[in-house]
């Protein structure tokens, strides 16, 4: 089981369409820059509310971005068969899938109405929800097996403060 507690900054980002999405932004897993997209950061995370708090005001700067709140991640990410049955009575789901390209880590989650969903599939990219997370085991791991290429099914929480 690979455990990720951490600070992180959700960038409410404006896409030129009637929505908008939200971006987890964590520290930049190779250390060239401040921060990085959390999902393709391979889940990096601030250690402290500081480090955060400086990278939310770099977040700030980008012009497409509308807000910035500081919020608190914790995933329990299953890495096999065990971790997934320790999942079962989980409440607060997600699945990690691989991009097309199979470099990109994605955090999927149910469709919700009124938000902009993946065209014919039961599951949506959780930015484009408000990152809201499958209620049920049987919802997440159906969705885990029918996307069909490496995934990971885990235990999701996000705190987000004002």
């Amino acid at each position: 089981m690979r455990n990720i507690k951490g600070y992180v900054c959700l960038a409410d980002v404006h896409t030129g369409r009637d929505y908008s999405i939200q971006i987890l932004y964590g520290r930049h897993r190779e250390g060239k820059v401040l921060f990085g997209n959390v999902e393709g950061n391979d889940f990096a995370v601030f250690d402290s509310e500081e480090e955060r708090d400086c990278a939310a005001r770099g977040v700030e700067q980008f012009s497409f971005v509308e807000r910035v709140r500081p919020a608190l991640l914790e995933m329990r990410i299953a890495e096999s068969d065990e971790d997934v049955e320790t999942l079962k009575d989980e409440g607060s789901l997600a699945v990690v899938a691989l991009d097309s390209n199979e470099r990109y880590k994605q955090l999927v989650g149910p469709v919700v109405d009124g938000r902009p969903s993946l065209d014919g599939k039961d599951y949506a990219l959780m930015r484009l929800t408000n990152y809201t997370p499958f209620n049920l085991f049987e919802e997440a791991e159906k969705v885990a097996k029918g996307i069909g290429r490496q995934n990971w099914i885990v235990a999701f929480g996000l705190e987000v403060g004002e």
